[in-house]
């Protein structure tokens, strides 16, 4: 059970570093910065939801009759629980940045 372990450890992980971003951010008056690290942690902090769905949806419409895939399945949710959600708000996160930093760049011309 190592990768499903390694998987939740790191979605500690994320979680932990995440939140702490967030909070330096703004101890140290950078709000910008403190809301995209609080959408990261928002983000990671749903993992927990999105396992928990994910599971429940698998195990109504797909019939796993063998101990090793249910396995393989866990291991793949507590992996892609957080990590897909991330790979989808980090693109989002950037081009907000992006056209904030394009509207602040037309509004100094």
């Amino acid at each position: 059970h190592l990768p499903y372990s390694a998987g939740l450890f790191m979605l500690c992980v994320a979680w932990v570093l995440t939140t702490s971003m967030a909070l330096y951010a703004i101890r140290t008056r950078r709000i910008e910065q403190h809301r995209e690290w609080m959408l990261r942690s928002y983000t990671v902090t749903f993992a927990f939801v999105t396992y928990r769905l994910a599971s429940t949806w698998l195990n109504r419409w797909i019939h796993v009759p063998e101990d090793p895939v249910a396995d393989d399945l866990d291991t793949l949710l507590a992996w892609a629980c957080w990590a897909i959600p991330l790979l989808f708000a980090e693109p989002l996160i950037q081009l907000r940045s992006m056209r904030r930093l394009a509207r602040s760049t037309t509004k100094s011309r």
